[in-house]
């Protein structure tokens, strides 16, 4: 037990020095803080208030459009070419063009802008665009308006319990924890297997595996270098948590208020309803013209 213990204590000791192991420890939680942090600079991120014009050829969206802390809608009764041409010259950000059907509510509409609209925008204005569609197709066909749809939505909450104890089962957390298990196994055997192999053939190139075998079994030199690659690993994935933590909890003391805003999402809609894919709904195109 002894010789193991000497071995894992070297193995342990020399890579935990290396310049590789120091540089991963602190690039890995920068890393997995940003996966984070980075999608709350970008959707936080404010150029001011963005004014779209809507062009609205159907007379249907004429004051449907909710302002928001980013988005403001202005309306507007010139052909299409004049707007682009005003575009130009004004500080308005873009065009919400609305086609005319004649004998049908309008299955897409076109977003102009000289700048790239951003994912948010276009969610926000598609899913508005939809919902209004939708109100009319309600109040057109079935005689039922937004209150009335809004008086008969339910909103039951399930709740799993074991049969025998009563007490409640969290299969969200089962599967969070089935998941994560999975991917820390996979990197374990993707990040220090690789190590146990290149530590064998270190030793067998420089010639030390002679001496050691001399003094330690093989069963003995294996079980060291697996448990001292282990400790390893060990350690860097505490380091990384704890780094990780540091970091997100510094940045959210520090933007308290931009993380707020993201985690309500105050700033657009509700996200259960963004992404709706639903028949009737409409292609909102993007042109940069």
């Amino acid at each position: 037990m002894k010789k193991i213990m000497l071995i894992i204590r070297r193995e342990y000791l020399t890579r935990v020095k290396k310049r590789s192991f120091i540089i991963m420890t602190l690039l890995g939680p920068l890393l997995m803080a940003s996966v984070w942090i980075v999608p709350i600079i970008l959707a936080t991120q404010s150029e001011g208030i963005k004014v779209v014009e809507v062009l609205d050829e159907t007379g249907l969206f004429y004051q449907q459009f909710n302002n928001t802390d980013e988005i403001r809608f202005v309306y507007i009764s010139d052909d299409l070419n004049t707007a682009k041409e005003e575009l130009r010259s004004n500080d308005n950000y873009a065009i919400l063009h609305i086609p005319k059907r004649e004998f049908a509510l309008p299955t897409s509409a076109y977003l102009y802008s000289y700048k790239k609209p951003g994912l948010n925008m276009k969610t926000y204005i598609q899913t508005s665009v939809n919902k209004i569609i939708e109100n009319e197709k309600l109040l057109d066909i079935y005689g039922i308006d937004q209150e009335q749809l809004a008086s008969v939505k339910s909103n039951i909450k399930l709740v799993v319990k074991d049969v025998e104890t009563g007490e409640k089962s969290f299969t969200e957390i089962s599967w969070v924890l089935g998941l994560v298990g999975g991917m820390l196994i996979y990197m374990f055997i993707f990040m220090y297997g690789a190590q146990v192999m290149r530590g064998v053939i270190e030793e067998k190139t420089s010639r030390i595996i002679e001496v050691i075998i001399s003094s330690v079994k093989p069963i003995q030199l294996m079980m060291g270098k697996i448990l001292g690659i282990a400790m390893v690993g060990l350690t860097q994935f505490l380091l990384w948590i704890i780094l990780t933590f540091g970091i997100v909890t510094l940045f959210s003391v520090i933007y308290a208020e931009d993380v707020t805003k993201f985690q309500t999402g105050q700033e657009f809609t509700d996200p259960g309803q963004l992404f709706s894919d639903q028949p009737g709904t409409l292609d909102l195109e993007q042109s940069l013209e």
